[in-house]
């Protein structure tokens, strides 16, 4: 679709090389990716982000990029515990929330958190890049949308346009 080429070489017993090109110019690159940048992002204020993900390998990941740039983590391990972390009365000033969790997924326990009156900033965190992936996230009352594998400048852009 995107015009491009896959390859391969193949050797019993010596191994495979893939070759993928994607023929991209610089006109189709936004110039606000952080492509061939680097931009040091400090947040105005720590922020107490809950991070609803049932990956043991993204919670720890996605936790740790956001203690590097000095917010407080919390994990939810499903939808359900993320709606009993903020029903808690903890304070929280942003959700990032997996859409496919075991117990109660993210689009639920966002539409749950949103019948109930929270008006926090849920951001779906996702694997899922496709359009209808975002539509459905925001149809189910997320406010945004950002795709794994999850990196630093992507955390620190999308804290950057909350706070």
């Amino acid at each position: 679709m995107m015009h491009g080429k896959i390859t391969f070489e193949s050797q019993l017993g010596q191994g495979s090389r893939f070759t993928v090109i994607i023929p991209i110019t610089n006109s189709m690159i936004p110039t606000d990716t952080g492509i061939h940048k680097t931009r040091h992002i400090n947040p105005k204020r720590p922020l107490n982000i809950l991070v609803a993900e049932d990956s043991k390998a993204n919670q720890m990941v996605v936790k740790l990029l956001l203690e590097k740039q000095g917010h407080q983590v919390e994990i939810a391990d499903n939808g359900k515990d993320a709606i009993n972390c903020v029903k808690s009365g903890a304070h929280y000033d942003l959700i990032l929330m997996d859409m496919s969790m075991p117990v109660l997924d993210g689009l639920k326990a966002t539409r749950q958190l949103r019948e109930s009156g929270c008006t926090l900033p849920i951001v779906a965190l996702t694997a899922n890049a496709m359009v209808e992936d975002r539509e459905r996230c925001i149809k189910s009352g997320m406010d945004d949308f950002i795709t794994k594998p999850v990196r630093a400048v992507m955390l620190a852009e999308l804290l950057e346009k909350y706070y």
